[in-house]
């Protein structure tokens, strides 16, 4: 599900501004934003949830990704007052069950019915990755989740309700071969124009101020056959896409936005345009 970054100190909310696509003022105990760390050339190297918690933030990275964000975080710590670390200690878990949520509840940990609303305590956060349908995530040492999520969404239902949301997972073979807008992490509000600059950022301002993304992040449904991340969409005999997440029979390719309604196959499996909720 993800590996936990842990980013502390006196400096954690400055650095972090530096380096991250999302505005550190908008993370919040009751806000938990999706955000993107980005190469010197505008590529995506990780997604990630902001999450502020304890004395600084907590980033939340595809499973495999902690060693390479944290390594390139430190490439940028200089002389700042901020820890960076893999935080071990933590864990994640999701959930949809009613007995689940009323014991969140019964805590003081059921955010607000809305997209990254959060809450906090003071060994937990939970927060929304969707509104629709009512799912919550928690972070939080493993004894303190397993009073609280006791039946756990299975990862083939985590990642479908991530797909259906168009919440990406970038990380391992498919780091730094993305810009955020190919990604729709503009979309996913993921991406800050007016906080200033960070690595990367002037790729992402070129791309938002020529106003059009030429390919994008769409959801299709396939049938039949075996997909997996780097399998190619095709127009016939043409490659005109790359599955970037997939499970089961729904997955998220980048794509030509002018033939995300075309007749396309993976594969050789018809694939079928499903709409993004991003909301």
């Amino acid at each position: 599900m993800y590996q936990i970054v842990k980013v502390t100190g006196p400096e954690a909310e400055t650095f972090l501004q530096g380096q991250l696509t999302q505005d550190l003022g908008v993370v919040q105990p009751s806000n938990a934003p999706l955000a993107a760390l980005l190469s010197p050339k505008g590529r995506v190297i990780s997604t990630l949830r902001l999450l502020a918690f304890a004395d600084g933030y907590l980033l939340l990275v595809p499973n495999g990704m902690a060693d390479a964000v944290t390594s390139r975080l430190l490439m940028y710590k200089l002389r700042a007052k901020v820890d960076i670390a893999a935080d071990g200690d933590m864990s994640v878990a999701a959930t949809t069950s009613a007995d689940d949520l009323a014991r969140l509840t019964a805590s003081g940990l059921m955010p607000e019915q809305k997209r990254n609303a959060a809450a906090r305590s003071e060994t937990a956060i939970a927060w929304c990755p969707t509104s629709n349908p009512l799912a919550v995530e928690v972070a939080g040492p493993m004894e303190v989740l397993a009073d609280l999520v006791q039946q756990p969404m299975s990862a083939a239902e985590w990642s479908a309700m991530h797909i259906a949301a168009g919440i990406v997972h970038i990380g391992g073979e498919t780091s730094e071969e993305y810009t955020p807008h190919m990604l729709s992490l503009d979309q996913a509000g993921a991406l800050s124009f007016d906080k200033g600059c960070y690595t990367g950022q002037e790729v992402v301002a070129r791309t938002e101020h020529l106003g059009k993304a030429k390919r994008r992040l769409h959801r299709f449904s396939v049938t039949g056959g075996t997909t997996a991340p780097g399998d190619r969409l095709h127009a016939g005999e043409r490659a005109v896409g790359t599955v970037v997440n997939v499970t089961a029979d729904q997955l998220l390719a980048v794509s030509p936005v002018d033939q995300a309604a075309d007749e396309l196959t993976v594969n050789d499996a018809a694939v079928e345009p499903r709409e993004i909720c991003w909301e």
